[in-house]
C-alpha cells in the first residue's frame, strides 16, 4: 500500500544509517574527493554537505 512502511524494515534501515553516519567521525580528516557538481571537497566540506543532504531528506519524511 502506497505510503505505508514496514516498521521492522524501517528500524533495520535506521540502524544501518546510524552505523554509516557513526563511521564518519573515525575517518580523521581522510576524505578529500571530487563531487560531480561541487568539485573537490575537504573532509569538513563533505561532512557539512552530507549533514545538509541528510537533513533535507529527513525533513521530507517529517523526521
Amino acid at each position: 500500500m502506497k505510503g505505508k512502511v514496514n516498521a521492522e524494515a524501517f528500524e533495520e534501515e535506521k540502524s544501518k544509517y546510524k552505523h554509516i553516519i557513526g563511521k564518519y567521525g573515525k575517518l580523521e580528516g581522510k576524505i578529500a574527493a571530487m563531487h560531480p557538481r561541487l568539485g573537490r571537497l575537504s573532509h569538513a566540506e563533505w561532512g557539512r554537505f552530507v549533514w545538509m543532504h541528510a537533513d533535507h531528506h529527513l525533513r521530507q519524511f517529517g523526521l
